[in-house]
């Protein structure tokens, strides 16, 4: 008998693009599934059955059911569009009726947030809800913004757990939260595919590749420190390194336009490629010499990070956020000295030394340790059965 055998589950997920944010919140419920949990997720009718994410959820075998859910409170649209407000204020209403319709037919015996924009939807039916719920807290609270904190600490108080997914996020947390709230770190581990890695595509990346290949993998924006990767690669001038920069979306066509054009003029010997996005890049990540995640904000914590060293590939990051918590400084990847240009060149330079960087079998090993998917079962079936058996 598995530990949560007959439980059901019930979770939220606002997003219909499989980021970060998303797989991270799936790779949970899956490590629930695991351990005998139903689970059953609301994905966003914004996108016809809940876009990419309930795919995914789907091709794991994850009922899905759709909520149609709203866009932001920027408070600009709000306060000049009428329509816009009186929308989104219908929605608190619509999209909390339907929620309470689906929790009390499908009884579940808990609930997991990840996200304050979602709750912010459904906070009404919850209010009239028992159902205890988790919280599984995967960006830091957006102290800028009162609303948004009275909405985060409102999620909060109505969690019976609350889980960060990094030891930054626990920290960034911690001075808004109830001092009678427990805190769990449950590190994300590498994100579940559901096809095997591509050995073809695999062969004909190690073949093409230059000798001090690196790879990028994420949103392509100026947050993601994109722009200073593409000017320390600029710089490097280097014929034996390249750099496949793997992201993009129709939002940042015109960005990446921008990018490629500066690569053009530069007439860099250094291999510049723009892949566009791709669902599955862990041909790339294994092929790859080195991973970078060169962010210029505070990253939660990096999921790509870790699916880098489950191919075997060290990473190299900037010293913000929860991105040092994924790798060990010279034995696994880099710390970086800094955010920008100047620290990802030095990062860069030491990169070309095949002795120094890290041995993949080393790598290896602590994706092992890291990614042990029976530990991560382990803690999240310990959250579940403290607010289950209270």
């Amino acid at each position: 008998m598995k530990a949560l055998d007959g439980r059901h589950i019930l979770a939220v997920i606002g997003g219909t693009e499989l980021l970060g944010a998303e797989r991270g919140m799936i790779q949970a419920l899956v490590a629930l599934k695991e351990a005998g949990a139903r689970i059953t997720i609301g994905v966003s009718g914004r996108v016809e059955q809940g876009g990419a994410v309930g795919q995914h959820c789907r091709d794991l075998g994850i009922e899905t059911f759709t909520i149609a859910f709203g866009s932001h409170f920027a408070k600009e649209w709000m306060f000049r569009d009428h329509q816009y407000r009186n929308a989104q204020l219908r929605r608190l209403f619509s999209n909390s009726r339907l929620f309470r319709q689906e929790v009390l037919l499908r009884q579940p015996d808990a609930l997991i947030f990840g996200s304050t924009l979602t709750y912010a939807f459904l906070a009404l039916a919850l209010r009239r809800l028992n159902t205890p719920v988790v919280f599984r807290v995967g960006d830091a609270p957006i102290v800028q913004s009162r609303f948004q904190m009275w909405l985060w600490k409102s999620l909060a108080r109505r969690s019976n757990a609350i889980v960060c997914i990094s030891e930054f996020i626990q920290k960034k947390s911690a001075p808004y939260l109830p001092r009678t709230k427990q805190v769990n770190v449950i590190r994300n581990i590498a994100p579940v595919r559901t096809t095997a890695l591509n050995e073809a595509q695999l062969e004909t990346l190690t073949q093409r590749k230059r000798p001090n290949q690196g790879v990028y993998v994420g949103q392509i924006s100026t947050q993601k420190g994109v722009p200073e990767l593409v000017d320390a690669l600029i710089a490097l001038d280097d014929p034996n390194t390249g750099c496949w920069i793997i992201g993009g979306s129709r939002h940042t066509k015109n960005f990446e336009m921008a990018l490629k054009t500066r690569v053009n003029i530069s007439q860099t010997k250094t291999q510049i490629e723009f892949i566009g996005y791709i669902s599955d890049p862990r041909a790339h990540l294994r092929a790859a010499d080195w991973h970078i995640a060169p962010s210029a904000h505070s990253e939660a914590l990096g999921n790509v990070v870790q699916e880098a060293k489950a191919q075997g590939t060290p990473s190299l990051v900037t010293p913000i956020g929860g991105l040092p918590e994924t790798l060990t400084h010279d034995r696994t990847g880099w710390i970086l000295q800094g955010v920008g240009t100047k620290a990802i060149a030095k990062g860069l330079h030491k990169m070309l030394d095949p002795n120094v960087r890290p041995d993949r079998q080393t790598v290896l090993k602590e994706a092992a340790h890291m990614n042990d998917a029976h530990d991560f079962r382990s803690r999240w079936v310990s959250v579940l059965q403290s607010v289950l058996n209270p």
